[in-house]
Protein backbone atom coordinates (compact mmCIF):
# COMPACT_ATOMS: atom_id res chain seq x y z
CA UNK A 1 0.00 0.00 0.00
CA UNK A 2 2.95 2.76 0.76
CA UNK A 3 4.60 1.96 -2.36
CA UNK A 4 1.32 2.40 -4.25
CA UNK A 5 0.58 5.59 -2.77
CA UNK A 6 4.13 6.79 -1.90
CA UNK A 7 6.24 5.19 -4.86
CA UNK A 8 9.13 2.76 -4.46
CA UNK A 9 10.20 3.68 -0.80
CA UNK A 10 9.43 6.67 1.54
CA UNK A 11 13.48 6.23 0.67
CA UNK A 12 13.65 7.29 -2.76
CA UNK A 13 12.30 10.62 -3.45
CA UNK A 14 13.51 14.04 -4.52
CA UNK A 15 13.56 14.94 -1.20
CA UNK A 16 16.00 12.16 0.77
CA UNK A 17 18.28 12.52 -2.61
CA UNK A 18 18.43 16.15 -1.91
CA UNK A 19 19.50 15.16 2.18
CA UNK A 20 21.95 12.83 0.79
CA UNK A 21 23.51 15.50 -1.27
CA UNK A 22 24.06 17.30 1.49
CA UNK A 23 25.70 14.83 3.69
CA UNK A 24 27.61 13.60 0.27
CA UNK A 25 26.61 10.12 0.96
CA UNK A 26 27.10 8.53 -2.05
CA UNK A 27 26.10 5.15 -1.89
CA UNK A 28 22.29 6.47 -1.02
CA UNK A 29 22.91 9.07 -4.13
CA UNK A 30 23.72 6.24 -6.42
CA UNK A 31 20.92 3.96 -4.66
CA UNK A 32 18.34 6.68 -5.70
CA UNK A 33 19.38 7.66 -8.66
CA UNK A 34 19.45 4.07 -10.18
CA UNK A 35 16.21 4.21 -8.77
CA UNK A 36 15.01 7.20 -10.58
CA UNK A 37 16.99 6.14 -13.92
CA UNK A 38 14.95 2.78 -13.71
CA UNK A 39 11.25 4.44 -13.13
CA UNK A 40 11.78 7.48 -15.44
CA UNK A 41 7.96 7.85 -15.62
CA UNK A 42 7.66 7.57 -12.04
CA UNK A 43 10.71 10.06 -10.96
CA UNK A 44 10.58 12.33 -14.34
CA UNK A 45 13.96 13.80 -14.76
CA UNK A 46 12.99 17.26 -14.74
CA UNK A 47 11.36 17.15 -11.12
CA UNK A 48 14.23 15.72 -9.68
CA UNK A 49 16.48 18.62 -11.78
CA UNK A 50 14.01 21.30 -10.03
CA UNK A 51 14.30 19.68 -6.74
CA UNK A 52 17.61 19.25 -6.20
CA UNK A 53 18.17 23.29 -7.62
CA UNK A 54 15.88 24.43 -5.34
CA UNK A 55 18.31 23.06 -2.75
CA UNK A 56 21.00 23.82 -4.20
CA UNK A 57 19.55 27.45 -4.40
CA UNK A 58 18.72 27.03 -0.44
CA UNK A 59 22.56 26.32 0.31
CA UNK A 60 23.64 29.34 -1.63
CA UNK A 61 20.87 30.95 0.64
CA UNK A 62 21.80 29.68 3.78
CA UNK A 63 26.05 30.43 3.15
CA UNK A 64 25.04 33.72 1.91
CA UNK A 65 22.65 34.97 5.10
CA UNK A 66 25.58 33.16 7.87
CA UNK A 67 27.91 35.41 6.63
CA UNK A 68 25.09 38.05 8.49
CA UNK A 69 23.82 36.25 11.30
CA UNK A 70 23.83 33.23 13.45
CA UNK A 71 20.70 33.39 14.62
CA UNK A 72 18.85 30.38 13.64
CA UNK A 73 15.52 32.20 13.67
CA UNK A 74 16.97 35.25 10.59
CA UNK A 75 18.52 31.78 8.99
CA UNK A 76 15.55 29.74 8.73
CA UNK A 77 13.46 32.78 7.16
CA UNK A 78 16.52 33.66 4.50
CA UNK A 79 16.34 30.39 3.39
CA UNK A 80 12.69 29.35 3.77
CA UNK A 81 12.87 25.93 5.87
CA UNK A 82 12.07 25.54 9.77
CA UNK A 83 14.83 26.26 12.00
CA UNK A 84 15.15 22.51 12.75
CA UNK A 85 16.50 21.90 8.63
CA UNK A 86 19.42 24.71 9.63
CA UNK A 87 21.88 21.81 10.67
CA UNK A 88 21.32 20.05 7.08
CA UNK A 89 21.92 23.25 5.66
CA UNK A 90 25.09 24.00 7.50
CA UNK A 91 26.35 20.91 6.71
CA UNK A 92 25.36 20.90 2.70
CA UNK A 93 27.54 24.51 2.92
CA UNK A 94 30.35 22.64 4.71
CA UNK A 95 30.24 20.15 1.58
CA UNK A 96 29.58 22.50 -1.21
CA UNK A 97 30.78 26.13 0.14
CA UNK A 98 30.30 29.12 -2.11
CA UNK A 99 32.21 28.37 -5.30
CA UNK A 100 30.72 24.73 -5.38
CA UNK A 101 27.59 25.58 -4.62
CA UNK A 102 27.81 27.89 -7.69
CA UNK A 103 29.34 25.24 -9.87
CA UNK A 104 26.31 22.54 -9.20
CA UNK A 105 24.15 24.86 -10.33
CA UNK A 106 25.37 25.50 -13.36
CA UNK A 107 25.56 21.82 -13.74
CA UNK A 108 21.98 21.38 -12.91
CA UNK A 109 21.13 24.07 -15.52
CA UNK A 110 23.66 22.58 -17.76
CA UNK A 111 21.48 19.27 -17.48
CA UNK A 112 18.21 20.76 -17.68
CA UNK A 113 19.07 21.83 -20.77
CA UNK A 114 20.41 18.29 -21.70
CA UNK A 115 17.13 16.50 -20.89
CA UNK A 116 14.80 18.87 -23.11
CA UNK A 117 17.21 18.83 -25.92
CA UNK A 118 19.07 16.92 -28.54
CA UNK A 119 22.29 17.84 -26.92
CA UNK A 120 21.76 14.36 -24.69
CA UNK A 121 23.00 12.53 -28.00
CA UNK A 122 21.85 9.40 -26.93
CA UNK A 123 21.59 9.43 -23.41
CA UNK A 124 18.45 8.12 -21.71
CA UNK A 125 16.72 10.29 -18.86
CA UNK A 126 19.05 7.94 -16.34
CA UNK A 127 22.56 7.64 -17.80
CA UNK A 128 22.08 11.44 -17.57
CA UNK A 129 20.78 11.70 -13.88
CA UNK A 130 23.76 9.69 -13.61
CA UNK A 131 26.32 11.49 -15.24
CA UNK A 132 25.16 14.62 -13.72
CA UNK A 133 25.09 12.88 -9.87
CA UNK A 134 28.90 12.11 -10.33
CA UNK A 135 29.63 15.16 -11.54
CA UNK A 136 28.05 16.85 -8.35
CA UNK A 137 29.94 14.34 -6.11
CA UNK A 138 32.70 15.20 -7.40
CA UNK A 139 32.70 19.09 -7.07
Amino acid sequence: MVEKNVGVSREYNAFELSKAFSSKDSTKIYRITAVFGQNPRRFPIQMTLGALSGHFIKILKYISASKDTNSRQVLAGAVGVPPFFLDEYQMAARNYPLKKCIKAISLLKDYDYRSKSNARGSADDGELLLELVSKLLNL
